[in-house]
């Protein structure tokens, strides 16, 4: 990666920066509570008792 690119960030990129880590935390979430879901749904169906 340049350095470059990290000696010129300014203050005019944080808002970006702010919002691109904010959109990364909340895919992430997104995705643990889909494979926590998932596994919970995978128990259900595997003991039989799934209510449909």
């Amino acid at each position: 990666m340049p350095t470059d690119l990290l000696e010129t960030l300014s203050w005019r990129e944080l808002p970006h920066l702010i919002c691109v880590l904010a959109l990364i935390a909340a895919f992430w979430l997104v995705i643990r509570q889909n494979r926590k879901d998932l596994l919970d749904l995978e128990a259900e169906l595997a003991s039989g008792r799934a209510e449909f």
